[in-house]
């Protein structure tokens, strides 16, 4: 028997599904419930002073292959300013992220989602299970790397 997925909420994951978004069955809309989620920064060009956005590349790596990701509500979460970050409802046409060539593995630390996420916890309370999901990333993180330690 095929499951029903619930609540799907990703932290910077790959792009997974070959030929299109993957879509809800169990819904019209062919919407996940939850929300998918990568980290922005930023990234200065001292010789230009010129600023970049870079992206967890993880979250884009695959793309370049043709993979998608399942049809969901997205979180770009910037690390620099968490209150800033961008937020897309489930849709057909946006997949993103877009790739850079800065390949800024840091963004997919779980260090830095952990301290974005803690920051958002009460603007994304509607998700309620948002929270709990950061405290689970916290309690396997050591209290030395932990965002709330420094």
């Amino acid at each position: 028997a095929i499951g029903v997925v619930h609540d799907l909420f990703t932290f910077g994951s790959p792009s997974v599904v070959l030929g299109g978004m993957l879509r809800n069955p169990a819904r019209a809309d062919g919407c996940f419930p939850g929300l998918r989620t990568y980290t922005r920064g930023a990234h200065l060009n001292k010789d230009f002073d010129i600023r970049f956005f870079v992206t967890d590349p993880v979250a884009y790596l695959l793309s370049g292959l043709g993979f998608h990701h399942p049809k969901m509500s997205v979180l770009t979460a910037n690390e620099a300013s968490p209150l800033h970050s961008g937020f897309s409802t489930c849709g057909d046409s946006w997949n993103g992220p877009q790739g850079d060539l800065f390949f800024w593995f840091e963004g997919h630390t779980q260090n830095v989602y952990s301290k974005v996420l803690h920051e958002l916890a009460g603007v994304l309370g509607a998700w309620g299970k948002l929270y709990s999901v950061t405290e689970s990333l916290d309690s396997s993180v050591p209290s030395s790397e932990r965002c709330d330690a420094h």
